[in-house]
């Protein structure tokens, strides 16, 4: 099964038994200065320009997005996915602020639409692995951190978690 497929059939479990899952693991989220910076440097080629005010305001809200604690981040990414839908770093961003809010069926949307958007990212796929991990959908996860570590071989993050999580399954 290829990731995206894994992926629209763990939202299709998740949306079965929501409700009954617990929280599994605790994992790191990736440096989102590092991201953001990715993203200053992508955003005119992946969304087309913005008009100048727009422009800084999308600026300003994808740095609170990328920077701030999550209750105030969260309205940042709302805000920075309104002005450049097609700007997948943002909806990675929004999905990552909340997985940590503890909004995970959501945070699988956003990074739903980041995939769909660059399905090639290894972050997104890092970070949909470590949603899954939490909602205990350890064999999606495995594969997303798979897919990040096929993507990224650099990434021994998602190569370990992909042990553990495997080794958590007995595989």
């Amino acid at each position: 099964m290829r990731p995206s497929q894994l992926l629209a059939a763990g939202l299709t479990a998740l949306s079965l038994v929501a409700g009954n899952l617990t929280p599994a693991l605790a994992l790191p989220t990736p440096d989102r200065a590092a991201q953001r910076q990715q993203g200053q440097q992508s955003k005119a080629g992946s969304e087309g320009a913005l008009p100048l005010a727009e422009s800084e305001q999308f600026d300003a809200w994808f740095e609170t997005c990328a920077n701030a604690e999550p209750a105030e981040a969260l309205v940042a990414c709302e805000r920075a996915t309104e002005l450049a839908p097609d700007f997948a770093i943002a909806w990675d961003n929004l999905g990552a602020v909340l997985e940590q809010l503890g909004r995970y069926e959501e945070a699988l949307a956003a990074l739903d639409r980041a995939l769909v958007l660059t399905p090639e990212d290894a972050n997104i796929w890092y970070n949909v692995g470590v949603v899954f991990a939490k909602l205990g959908q350890y064999r999606a996860s495995v594969a997303a951190f798979e897919e990040a570590f096929r993507l990224n071989p650099e990434d021994e993050l998602a190569r370990k978690f992909a042990e553990l999580l495997r080794d958590r399954l007995g595989e």
